[in-house]
């Protein structure tokens, strides 16, 4: 997660306080009598003890960042690995205006591409404690759109053939999910 001028002013606030405070306390107790050594010692200890906890706060923070970067990195991978055939099997249609051999076979290599993706983005879902409720409603629609896919892809490709009530297009479906994946990885690029 990115650190936000706020967070930094507030950062540079609380330590200036503290230096100042250190400073000032440094003079009070010499001023008042205190020998020096004990002095030092007493303000030793507390710079390291602070040092520890800033340092342990430090790690925490560094781990979740590169946490969050780790998660939101896989889910940019696999909608990006989507687009191209997506966007070639659309091409393909357009050009045509019909499921042709070429078509056919761009749309069997985008079904065997998005076969792994839902249950992972499932799994970001139940796990990736680093999202945030616009990054999960947005992987909740893509995984949604990619099912969409899936199902329209049985259907068109079933002994049977397409349910005549169906309503769906390849183009309308695979515009869908193309959408739905840019989208989500625009929203995961934010962080």
């Amino acid at each position: 997660m990115a650190i936000a001028l706020r967070d930094r002013i507030i950062e540079m606030a609380a330590v200036g306080i503290a230096a100042g405070g250190s400073g000032s306390a440094i003079g009070w107790f010499l001023i008042h009598g205190y020998k020096e050594e004990a002095v030092f010692s007493f303000l030793g200890a507390i710079v390291g003890a602070a040092a520890t906890v800033a340092g342990a706060v430090w790690l925490a923070d560094r781990t979740a960042t590169s946490a969050s970067v780790k998660e939101r990195q896989i889910l940019i991978d696999e909608c990006v690995s989507l687009a191209p055939i997506i966007e070639r099997s659309l091409a393909i249609y357009n050009a045509d205006g019909r499921v042709t051999g070429a078509f056919r076979t761009s749309v069997h290599s985008l079904h065997n591409a998005a076969l792994e993706v839902p249950a992972i983005m499932r799994e970001a879902l139940a796990r990736a404690s680093t999202l945030d409720f616009r990054q999960r409603v947005k992987l909740i629609k893509a995984e949604a759109a990619i099912l969409d896919f899936e199902g329209f892809y049985q259907d068109v490709f079933s002994p049977e053939g397409p349910d005549p009530i169906n309503e769906q297009s390849w183009p309308g479906v695979l515009t869908r999910m193309g959408k739905c994946l840019r989208v989500l990885t625009g929203e995961l690029g934010r962080g």
